[in-house]
């Protein structure tokens, strides 16, 4: 994957939705715990997985975000339960969700994310000194943070 695959990631809807999920994650929802809180922090992750994965791919974006929602309704349902239970058997570290079909509002960042991802150039947010490491380093926060959000610490 080359590095202007990965020019969205420095966009300020990504950076945006970044701090976003960290803030909201390490320390809104334990100040705060609310609906407000639990629903920033299903538009934010997603809005992470979305740019992080649409950043990955050069065409058919749109079968990416029919993947990701496809993706993402199986994960807020019940459906979901062996798939979490067979893992919680064999990692170390557990994970767990909340099945709440209100969540499902969140898919409504597809689209904006599809649409960063097609034109990352009017949402840049800074220019980085340098343009191979910037966003491999902010991936890797990317997936750190979407990874602490399903851990049950």
């Amino acid at each position: 994957m080359n590095t202007k695959m990965l020019r969205p990631l420095t966009t300020w809807p990504f950076l945006l939705s970044l701090v976003t999920l960290l803030i909201n994650d390490r320390w809104l929802k334990a100040a705060y715990p609310n609906m407000l809180t639990g629903k920033l922090s299903d538009f934010a992750g997603l809005a992470v997985v979305a740019l992080l994965l649409f950043s990955g791919v050069s065409h058919r974006k749109w079968l990416l975000g029919w993947v990701i929602a496809g993706a993402f309704l199986w994960w807020k349902s019940p459906f979901s339960e062996v798939f979490i239970h067979a893992v919680n058997r064999v990692s170390p570290l557990p994970i767990g969700r909340t099945v709440n079909y209100g969540d499902l509002w969140a898919l409504l960042v597809l689209p904006l994310c599809l649409r960063v991802t097609r034109v990352p150039v009017r949402a840049k947010a800074a220019r980085f000194r340098s343009k191979k490491v910037v966003p491999w380093l902010l991936a890797m926060v990317a997936l750190l943070a979407i990874m602490g959000t399903s851990m049950n610490f």
